[in-house]
């Protein structure tokens, strides 16, 4: 399983967004999105859920340890 930054890069190639672009829809500057990106910077609940939104990637959240059971009703 990616972690985040890998999944946000993944869905960024696939979607042929660019930093730049990403920065725009976020609201962030492109310095801060490329430092995320590179991994100078950390991750914060808010960056990334508008990072999430930008590149249509779901977020969902699991206590570690435990294996989806598949009884949660979906």
């Amino acid at each position: 399983m990616p972690n985040f930054t890998e999944a946000v890069k993944q869905m960024m190639a696939e979607k042929g967004i660019t930093v730049a672009k990403l920065a725009k829809k976020t609201g962030y500057s492109w310095a801060y999105i490329n430092d995320l990106l590179k991994g100078r910077r950390r991750w914060n609940e808010e960056t990334m859920k508008k990072a999430s939104k930008a590149v249509g990637l779901v977020i969902t959240y699991q206590p570690r340890g435990l294996e989806p059971t598949g009884t949660d009703g979906q």
